[in-house]
């Protein structure tokens, strides 16, 4: 697997929040059980940076705290090789999921806001961002109840539980 990260808001402690994302990551793609090597981008960036990118590609002139770009349409485990194709690295065969992009601010806030701490935020961030990468979706009350169980399944297997 691998991550490209970017800190576009120059975080202290940035190499263990990279750390935490990439085990997170792991967590969530052996859950998934791809049988892919997968990569994907992670970009931190600030609350004007999320609302242009909310607004242009959805629509939505909001904050909002966490944007899923997938290079694949629908659920990746079941696609068909004609769906993948465009998706895979031409050097080494990886298959390239998307792009996230995580407002610190908002990750901030609503650690706050629950009681937990900021890297267990991010990681539940992470964690649904990449879900959305791989396909999944939280219309309806079984796709968000589906959703959340990955979720906690793969921060639980981190030890990153709720505080």
């Amino acid at each position: 697997m691998r991550l490209d990260f970017i800190d576009q808001r120059g975080l202290e402690g940035a190499e263990g929040l990279q750390a935490l994302l990439k085990d997170v990551a792991r967590a969530v793609l052996q859950e998934e059980a791809l049988g892919q090597e997968a990569s994907f981008s992670v970009s931190i960036v600030d609350e004007g940076e999320i609302r242009r990118a909310n607004a242009r590609f959805r629509g939505v002139d909001e904050i909002t705290d966490v944007l899923s770009f997938p290079q694949v349409g629908g659920r990746v485990k079941t696609a068909k090789k004609a769906d993948l194709l465009g998706a895979f690295d031409p050097e080494d065969g990886t298959l390239f999921l998307g792009d996230l992009l995580i407002c610190d601010a908002r990750v901030r806030g609503q650690a706050e806001e629950y009681g937990h701490s900021v890297f267990r935020e991010y990681g539940y961030m992470l964690a649904h961002g990449l879900l959305h990468l791989l396909g999944y979706d939280h219309e309806t009350s079984e796709e968000k109840g589906q959703m959340r169980a990955l979720e906690e399944r793969a921060l639980a297997a981190i030890g990153l539980k709720r505080e």
